[in-house]
């Protein structure tokens, strides 16, 4: 939802945006940003606040990504910026930034970061001199050839300041082709940090992108065609759509691919490489199965199973941490057995077991499944002894005193590090002695993206055999989710990957619809006409249309002013246009991208956002097919980000919207009352209408005008006439009009242009027509 004249603290009635609110189905957490600007209308600050889960108060103790101290010297150019992030679960500042231009120039000398955090994963910026020594240098054109801050030695440019090759230090290079237009058709890598040298070949032909010689998808207006290869199986194709904000910054990729993984720990020594990649603890809790343990037709043959025992130490059983999404779903199965009654009283401590639990989980990573690792921090070391005994005394039916303190446990810490209780518990060991019991979470949705920890345990100094731990994922739609500062920037904390292995290509087309181009760790933006620095926030080469720029600095990007303004092809920053003349508009977001979920609102009893769990919501408004009419409005924002649940400083939010509408729109023709120009209301249905969008861009007659050369008793709304039937009622007209009556005057002609000037019409006879001198009706050619 973007506000412009309510909702925020800060008013704007000038065109610029006041704040922006959003919520994802990622983790249901309302978030927003509050803008304040300059009286040159360039961003100064924006403030981050969210719902924390369970509260309706915008607070920023728990996350944060606010940016301030945005200043600017006269030409626009960045003198300083303040970011904050989620380095872990505590928000702190990860950029405090300096500029230092060359004397009287826009070309930008040094940048120094008061935070510099050369090993940090947030996208943050990075020097690697932390000094005020110069940074960048220039060639004779004015663009960027050496940034040192990147490891940039040298980059040369063609003869329409295109990048043509970028040496990275200790790294490799990076060589571009272009067609004669500057249209990209090849990118090269060669990355001379390995051994051997690899060279990675990428290929551009138009819509279609190649890598080496084999199709990784083909971009379209609502996403990309992605192929699926399989060994043995013929190439099946995907169909991800990308959901975006009013600047073209894709938010989410959704898509259609439906992959399950299997995990399943046997514990049979045949299977032992296998599952020693997956799982942990398997081979130090394999056992020979004991004497009368029951038969077992999982596998063939069944011989091992795992031993747990507290009082030899062995706590942890096999265990498996999994990257998962929002709208996944889990099932998990496993056998348990248990030989005697000894003592069912816990042998050790809630803080030994899990002090057992992390080293389990410390030696492996996470597993490659439908969802591989993507660069966040597993959050493992925030399951202390207090969320263990949670989850134990979530369900008393699962914690008895007369049976072992033996269980199937699960725990999903969402990417914040938090608890997701709806998707965390435990299954204990019960039923008779020596008998085989299942233990079993039923196909579950999963709530928020994050990581989900699996394991078997026991606490008590009693034998306890665990078998055949068979884990299903499902992938649901959500395969990535992205949230942006101001500049570009990825917020790294609330922004996910659902990364599908090596057949599955990242989205790279992100800020501002622009391909990021993350080689080398550059993290730069590749536009049609020159490169974006999202982490300066500045382009390095000259506007390319400068001429009609003079007032800005030729590095400046979207006029200091990212909220309102994008610049996809990097030469002239545009304001995106409304989709509907409304105060509070919705996100642009295709149809087929969020397959007719992208309403507002949603929860357990909204069929149409539950169809897929991984869909966006958008909160507070709804567009849908682009018509939204004011009783829908009226219907769905109280279910999404509640108005009065204001941010701080804010004014209540109008109790109507600016304009009155009711009733709904089809097609061109407004259905509801309306307002005249001198205010007063006219109603629905009376014959004052709006003028279309036809009607404005072409000129034709408003529609209390003439409605053409028939006759008004020989009109059919729902006939069309042909050209020879139109032509033969002019000539029954005999001269005169066929509104009014009027007869035309002997030697007098009032002519009109069948096609305008605006529209390339000529003056002479062919494009002219005679027309009623008193209602300007069509007589003939």
């Amino acid at each position: 939802e973007l506000c412009y004249d309510y909702g925020f603290g800060n008013k704007e009635l000038n065109g610029n945006i006041a704040g922006a609110k959003w919520k994802s189905r990622s983790d249901g957490i309302a978030r927003a940003f509050g803008y304040d600007y300059d009286n040159a209308n360039r961003i100064t600050q924006a403030a981050f606040n969210q719902q924390n889960s369970g509260s309706t108060t915008w607070a920023q103790n728990l996350v944060n990504f606010s940016v301030s101290g945005l200043t600017y010297d006269v030409n626009g150019n960045i003198l300083s910026l303040k970011q904050l992030g989620m380095n872990g679960p505590v928000p702190q500042t990860i950029d405090s930034l300096k500029y230092g231009y060359n004397a009287t120039s826009n070309k930008l000398g040094f940048v120094t970061d008061k935070r510099n955090d050369p090993t940090s994963k947030l996208g943050d910026f990075k020097e690697i001199n932390n000094n005020e020594t110069q940074d960048y240098w220039y060639d004779f054109s004015g663009n960027v050839s050496m940034d040192k801050n990147k490891n940039i030695d040298s980059i040369f440019y063609n003869h329409l300041n295109l990048a043509s090759i970028i040496y990275v230090h200790g790294k490799g290079q990076i060589y571009y082709q272009y067609k004669g237009t500057g249209e990209k058709v090849t990118k090269i890598v060669v990355d001379t940090s390995v051994t051997p040298v690899k060279v990675t070949t990428t290929h551009y032909v138009n819509d279609l992108v190649y890598e080496q010689d084999t199709l990784q998808y083909i971009s379209h207006e609502e996403g990309r065609i992605r192929p699926v290869y399989k060994t043995s199986q013929p190439v099946s194709y995907a169909y991800d759509y990308f959901v975006k904000d009013h600047l073209g910054n894709v938010r989410m990729v959704l898509g259609t691919q439906t992959d399950t993984a299997l995990y399943v720990a046997t514990m049979e020594t045949a299977a032992s490489a296998v599952e020693n990649a997956l799982f942990s603890n398997i081979d130090n809790t394999r056992t020979a199965k004991p004497t009368g343990y029951p038969t077992d037709n999982t596998t063939n043959p069944n011989a091992y199973v795992a031993k747990l025992n507290a009082s030899n130490g062995q706590k942890i059983g096999p265990s498996l941490v999994l990257r998962v999404m929002a709208g996944d779903s889990i099932t998990i199965a496993v056998k348990a057995l248990y030989k005697n009654a000894g003592a069912s009283t816990p042998y050790t401590t809630s803080s030994s077991m899990v002090t057992s639990i992390l080293q389990a989980f410390s030696g492996g990573g996470i597993s490659d499944g439908v969802h591989s690792g993507t660069g966040g921090t597993a959050p493992v070391n925030m399951l202390t002894s207090g969320v263990y005994d949670g989850l134990k005394s979530k369900d008393s039916l699962q914690n008895l005193s007369g049976k072992p303190k033996a269980y199937l446990n699960f725990a999903l810490f969402d990417d914040q590090f938090n608890l997701v209780d709806e998707n965390s518990g435990v299954r204990q060991v019960q039923g008779p002695i020596d008998s085989l019991v299942p233990l079993v979470l039923n196909k579950t949705p999963i709530k928020k993206t994050g990581f989900l920890y699996i394991y078997t345990s026991n606490e008590s100094a009693q034998d306890v055999f665990f078998d055949n731990l068979i884990i299903t994922h499902n992938a649901g739609p959500l395969l990535e989710e992205t949230h942006y500062y101001p500049y570009g920037g990825s917020m790294a904390g609330i922004s996910s990957k659902a990364l599908k292995g090596a057949n599955y290509v990242e989205n790279k087309r992100k800020y501002n619809g622009i391909e990021l181009n993350d080689d080398f760790d550059l993290n730069e933006y590749d536009a049609y006409y020159r490169i974006l620095d999202q982490t300066g926030g500045r382009w390095y080469q000259l506007d390319p249309k400068i001429d009609g720029m003079e007032m800005w600095s030729p590095y400046a990007s979207n006029y200091d002013n990212p909220i309102r303004y994008s610049d996809f092809l990097g030469d002239i920053p545009n304001d995106p246009p409304t989709k509907f003349p409304m105060t509070t508009m919705a996100w642009e977001a295709t149809e087929d991208a969020a397959f007719n979920i992208m309403v507002a609102g949603g929860g357990p009893a909204d069929p149409v956002t539950d169809v897929l769990a991984g869909g966006t919501e958008i909160v507070g408004t709804a567009l849908v097919t682009l018509a939204l009419a004011y009783d829908a409005y009226q219907n769905v924002k109280g279910s999404g980000v509640q108005e009065a649940a204001a941010l701080p400083g804010t004014p209540t939010a109008p109790a109507k919207m600016p304009f009155p509408i009711a009733g709904s729109l089809i097609g061109d023709t407004y259905k509801g009352p309306i307002r005249n120009i001198n205010g007063a209301q006219n109603p629905a249905g009376s014959q004052t209408k709006q003028t279309t969008q036809q009607q404005a861009s072409t000129g034709l007659p408003k529609p209390d005008k003439g409605k053409g050369s028939t006759p008004p008793n020989q009109r059919d709304p729902k006939r069309v006439y042909t050209k020879e039937e139109k032509q033969q009622m002019l000539d029954k007209q005999d001269g005169n009009c066929a509104q009014c009556g009027q007869s035309k005057k002997v030697d007098e002609v009032h002519g009109h242009h069948v096609v305008r000037h605006a529209d390339g019409g000529k003056t002479n006879l062919d494009n002219g027509a005679a027309v009623c001198p008193n209602c300007h009706v069509k007589l003939h050619n």
